[in-house]
């Protein structure tokens, strides 16, 4: 199992990267100056999760858990001893897990150009949700030590 806690880590690192990273990109067509006469320019933005935050609502702090917390739970599986409580973790990471991807898909609802670093992170994400499927089928199904 250590190769699998290897990785983990490795996906942590990487996602915790693409916080700094653009992620996608939209491109829209505005008027110059924002005058009725004004000819027609297209605008790009581009979205980079650290560049979003200001403190200002729970929403960038829940942005910030989301590229964070694969860190956390890879140190809190290091220290886990028993059975129930590295379930327990694996099922809570298996969740968060789930709920970043549900966050990625709709980011890249509204901002249509995924870039490089969108497909990194939903990647690493998506194989951090199968490894978590994978330890607690593994501890599920491992047999109980003896005292």
């Amino acid at each position: 199992m250590k190769y699998l806690e290897g990785i983990k880590r490795a996906l942590a690192i990487v996602i915790l990267a693409c916080f700094f990273l653009p992620l996608s990109q939209c491109t829209t067509v505005v008027q110059e100056n924002g005058k009725p006469d004004a000819k027609m320019v297209s605008k790009t933005e581009q979205y980079v999760p650290y560049k979003a935050i200001h403190f200002e609502s729970i929403d960038e702090i829940l942005v910030i858990s989301i590229f964070v917390w694969p860190l956390g739970f890879w140190a809190l599986n290091r220290k886990t001893r028993s059975k129930r409580s590295a379930v327990l973790i694996s099922l809570t990471e298996l969740l968060c897990g789930i709920a970043s991807l549900a966050y990625l898909a709709y980011l890249f609802l509204f901002w249509t150009e995924i870039k490089w670093a969108g497909i990194v992170v939903t990647v690493a994400f998506a194989l951090s949700v199968l490894l978590s499927i994978r330890l607690i089928l593994y501890h599920a199904l491992r047999e109980p030590s003896t005292p």
